[in-house]
């Protein structure tokens, strides 16, 4: 069947006609339904008093001369907490990826609640799609309340859009960092220049944790891209990495680690922790880069000799050119392909007589001819300096490479001038400086060099020179593997451990003195990293503390090392140790106890008498109360008090009442 395709049969639409699907959203029973009626202009939709009336999407069609408006009706948002729920959920997730713009309905007769921010921070991190607000059922309040309802939800709006933004901002700015590293991490990095001016290098912090599971993310890590043969060392010069290798790493900082919130503490008998752990800092170190050229072959002479142009016209590798001396401060690179054989030349800077002194940055410039197989001197027989032939030249350089002292750190202890060596006299397509390369040619091959006569103008004299090194550097391959092959690998052996293995000693406790006074040092990573943790102005906290360290085993290498109670003990070496008074009796476990949170009863100076402190008390109680009854019986047998006020007061009474006299008493 052939089927007639023409413009008759399709509709004609204006210029700017438009069409769109809209999807309504918002908690149970907002009015979702009923703003679907009245805008299709038909009853496409139940609606009804009681929430969760929709259970199923609704579509209407909405129809203008100018745009086609397609509504979808669902059902009610809301945290789910029945099986019902979560369907209702997933079928509103599954028809949000579908439409253009959300609509978030939101009544004007109910305030703003936990159920609405929930479902704007849904629909503002689930898609990119445009979230529009509507307040329905205006008609049901006044103007007043109408308009605090609009106000709450423009605030709602920047609440949640502003922190989306944060968190989106946040992401692509990993996202570039990523692809930044991405980008520099590809062996092209060829100085640390970039560090000379920039010393100081921090990588981001971690974000704080917020309410409701909202865990704060972790800091980001930095990665500092290096040239191949940096090596690190400390303030001391001690080396601490050589990173030979593409893809070699080394930390030289790590990162600190979040503190665990009181959730993460809690047990079956510990419910409700008042406390949390504190976060660890970052570590801050201060290292030294040191680049030394990683090159089989070193060109070596003396400035404006020739080398950048050899290399470049040997390789694909384009160092800057010019005619005056000191042109090169960094090393170049450039690799090299000589039949089956490629190898790396490394172009370095130009020395002078005292570079071995430092004179001219001679020892920074000689460092990256370390690591090379074989050294090729470049010689200029075109200069017309005064006082400069090849041979004074050549002398220059060669005395230069035997006074410097090769760093074992490089990998090669072998001296300088004990290596393979090519001379070559360049620039001979000038007529003056091939006579001259002729005739130092002989006195050169006399000692017993390999002499190449070459223009880097020209190419002349290239291809035998780049065969030449090719078969130095091959040499030093196949003997350095040979070496190897010799070299003897013990196997390791395992053993297998025992069933009752001793546990691991964690730390160790060194006994010092402090002003005559014996002091105990604890010292390991645990007790350290559980100081920095806790948090001492909450008992509840130092409590925890207290039952970790027991629980170590710290308090019995103490009684072991001969502390007693009162003794001071100290917690790490540096200046976040921490010092306090040792008592034995901080013992169990603070789940156990039934102080308040944030409490810990064992830490309440409570005072209780020991019984001989209880027995002294009493004798002190009986001593006074004899002494007391000895005194008063002197005084009554001195007569110096007689029957008291109110006593004879009583008999008074009583002798009026049987109608006796009694005598005044005497003065």
């Amino acid at each position: 069947m052939d089927i007639e395709r023409g413009d008759s049969a399709q509709p004609a639409f204006p210029e700017h006609y438009r069409a769109g699907f809209v999807s309504l959203v918002g908690r149970p029973n907002a009015g979702k339904s009923t703003l679907t009626n009245a805008l299709v202009g038909q009853k496409v939709a139940i609606t009804s008093s009681r929430p969760q009336t929709t259970r199923h999407t609704i579509r209407g069609i909405v129809h203008r001369d100018d745009y086609q408006l397609i509504l979808v009706d669902t059902p009610g948002i809301h945290r789910p907490r029945t099986l019902l729920g979560e369907r209702l959920n997933d079928l509103v997730a599954g028809t949000l990826s579908q439409v253009d713009v959300l609509g978030f309905c939101i009544p004007a007769n109910e305030k703003i609640g936990p159920g609405d921010r929930y479902i704007a921070s849904q629909l503002v991190a689930s898609s990119n799609k445009p979230v529009v607000a509507i307040v329905t059922k205006s008609d049901t309040v006044g103007n007043d309340q109408l308009s605090e309802q609009l106000i709450a939800v423009q605030a709602l709006g920047e609440e949640v859009m502003s922190a989306e933004r944060a968190d989106r901002a946040r992401r692509a700015t990993h996202r570039e960092n990523r692809v930044s590293l991405s980008k520099k991490d590809n062996n092209q990095t060829t100085t640390l220049l970039e560090y000379h001016h920039s010393p100081h290098q921090h990588a981001p912090n971690g974000d704080i944790g917020r309410g409701d599971m909202h865990h704060g993310y972790n800091g980001e890590n930095l990665v500092l891209t290096v040239p191949q043969g940096t090596v690190v060392k400390d303030r001391d010069g001690n080396v601490l990495a050589d990173l030979l290798h593409v893809g070699d790493e080394y930390t030289a900082a790590r990162g600190g680690q979040g503190g665990l919130g009181n959730a993460a503490l809690a047990s079956a008998k510990r419910k409700a922790p008042g406390f949390a752990l504190l976060g660890i800092p970052g570590e801050e170190t201060d290292i030294v880069l040191e680049l030394k050229s990683i090159a089989d072959i070193a060109l070596v002479g003396y400035p404006s000799a020739g080398k950048s142009s050899l290399i470049a016209a040997i390789s694909a590798a384009r160092p800057k050119i010019a005619d005056y001396p000191f042109t090169t401060l960094i090393p170049n690179l450039g690799v090299v392909q000589a039949g089956d054989v490629r190898y790396t030349v490394a172009d370095v800077p130009g020395l002078i007589e005292g570079a071995s002194e430092g004179k001219g940055l001679g020892h920074r410039f000689l460092r990256h001819v370390e690591r090379s197989s074989a050294l090729v001197h470049v010689i200029d027989c075109a200069t017309l300096e005064p006082g400069r032939d090849p041979i004074s030249d050549f002398e220059v350089i060669r005395g230069e490479l035997e006074n410097y002292a090769v760093d074992p750190t490089a990998g090669v202890t072998v001296p300088l001038n004990d290596r393979p060596q090519i001379i070559v006299l360049n620039k001979i397509d000038v007529p003056e400086a091939r006579e001259l390369a002729d005739f130092v040619r002989p006195e050169f091959e006399n000692m017993g060099y390999k002499v190449f006569e070459i223009s880097t103008a020209s190419h002349e004299g290239l291809k035998p020179l780049i065969f030449a090194m090719a078969n130095l550097v091959e040499e030093d391959r196949q003997k350095r593997v040979t070496q190897e092959d010799n070299s003897t690998i013990e196997a390791p052996v395992i053993r297998p451990q025992g069933f009752r293995s001793k546990r691991k000693q964690e730390f160790i406790i060194r006994r010092e003195e402090r002003n005559l006074e014996p002091l105990f040092r604890v010292i390991g990573e645990k007790p350290e990293r559980w100081i920095q943790q806790t948090d001492f102005n909450n008992d509840e906290a130092v409590g925890y503390l207290a039952d970790r360290l027991a629980k170590l085993g710290v308090e019995d290498e103490l009684f072991k090392s001969g502390a007693r109670a009162g003794d001071a003990v100290v917690i790490g070496e540096n200046d976040n140790s921490v010092v306090f008074d040792w008592e034995p009796t901080m013992v169990g476990g603070a789940e156990l106890l039934s102080s308040p949170r944030g409490t810990d009863s064992r830490l309440e100076e409570i005072i209780r008498p020991t019984r001989a402190q209880k027995r002294e008390e009493y004798k002190e109680r009986m001593d006074a109360k004899a002494e007391a009854r000895a005194e008063l019986e002197q005084e009554r047998v001195a007569g110096v008090w007689t029957e008291s006020v109110e006593y004879r007061r009583k008999l008074k009474e009583k002798g009026k009442a049987e109608g006796i006299d009694m005598p005044e008493a005497k003065q």
